[in-house]
């Protein structure tokens, strides 16, 4: 008998096989992570446009009549800057103050997606987010009551029956 040099068909067969899974497990462990840090993002995001929201009625509290919320305006205003706020598993932010107590309004970005299982998870990475449908809604409280500016100037405007915003 002689001896071959070389590979059998089974042996190149196995190989394709194990080095095809194991691109495959990698593949799919590579997605949780990267699903996983959209969603972190996502979060880091909203919470960043709350605080710019913040600022950015602290501003224009007294305006009147007050000015809608964008984030046009916030990056007009130079309150925003830099930062690309895009979901890649649905819609665009949509940012809103509730004004119903003026003393202390309450700051709303919400995020529309194309389906309910995203939204879930993308809620279960922010400790202030709430889910309704396909919609996550991250809200805040203005903290113009809560610094001495704010209260100077609402104890200013109650002196003269004035509003505080």
């Amino acid at each position: 008998m002689r001896k071959v040099r070389g590979f059998t068909l089974l042996e190149i067969m196995i190989v394709m096989i194990l080095g095809t899974g194991s691109v495959l497990w990698a593949s799919s462990i590579r997605e949780v992570f990267v699903r996983a840090e959209t969603a972190k993002r996502l979060d880091r995001d909203a919470q960043l446009l709350l605080k710019s929201m913040n600022l950015f009625y602290v501003r224009n509290c007294t305006v009147i009549p007050f000015p809608t919320v964008s984030e046009a305006r916030l990056r007009a205003d130079n309150i925003l800057v830099g930062g690309n706020f895009i979901n890649p598993w649905g819609g665009g932010y949509q940012l809103s103050i509730v004004r119903l107590q003026p003393t202390n309004p309450q700051l709303r970005v919400s995020l529309v997606f194309k389906n309910t299982n995203d939204a879930n998870y993308v809620s279960g990475f922010s400790s202030n987010a709430k889910v309704s449908g396909s919609t996550v809604t991250w809200t805040s409280y203005s903290t113009l009551n809560r610094n001495s500016a704010g209260i100077t100037r609402q104890l200013e405007r109650q002196a003269f029956g004035i509003p505080m915003c």
